[in-house]
């Protein structure tokens, strides 16, 4: 059985961070690229499997191609018959979706966690990282469409809000146990 850890959210609101701050420690094993990208990671006994890759801006599953979803259901059998993974982690938009939800919960148990982050202090971070990447800001009707895409999904899915406070990046975390 494969718990799946996944980090939903608007733009910006911090998805990245927490997930860095729950993989904190964690130790690469081995690093995969076909079918999609995904690593595979060491956290004391355990190992765990990253989706996606890390990179400083569109981090996680933001990196996958769109292709990455037919793949999903034939991995999560692979990973579950070899019986030595603790969890999936995962964030970013590119495998939110219920499609892939329902593949999580067919092989374990499914944990969402939706950030919510009040929208100035969103809108500032956004603009913020858009100026130190060398990046366009991003469109306004395309932002709001993700905002309610990720509502939906948590309120379907029964996710746990965390409601961030956007006062710096150590406000919160979540440490999934060994």
């Amino acid at each position: 059985m494969l718990n799946t850890f996944y980090i939903i959210g608007a733009p910006a609101c911090g998805k990245t961070t927490q997930m860095e701050k729950i993989m904190h420690g964690w130790e690469v094993v081995e690093q995969f690229t076909k079918p999609i990208r995904y690593t595979v990671y060491r956290s004391g006994k355990n190992l765990n499997i990253y989706l996606g890759r890390k990179r400083d801006v569109f981090s996680g599953t933001d990196t996958l191609s769109f292709t990455a979803l037919k793949f999903m259901n034939g991995l999560y059998s692979a990973w579950d018959s070899l019986g030595k993974f603790n969890c999936v982690v995962a964030e970013g938009d590119r495998l939110a979706n219920g499609k892939f939800f329902d593949v999580a919960k067919r092989y374990g148990d499914l944990h969402l966690l939706s950030l919510e982050l009040d929208e100035i202090v969103r809108n500032e971070r956004s603009e913020a990282r858009a100026k130190e990447n060398n990046l366009e800001k991003q469109n306004y009707d395309w932002v709001k469409s993700r905002i309610t895409k990720h509502q939906k999904l948590a309120k379907q899915y029964e996710a746990y809000r965390i409601d961030c406070t956007g006062k710096g990046r150590d406000k919160i975390f979540v440490e999934i146990a060994e």
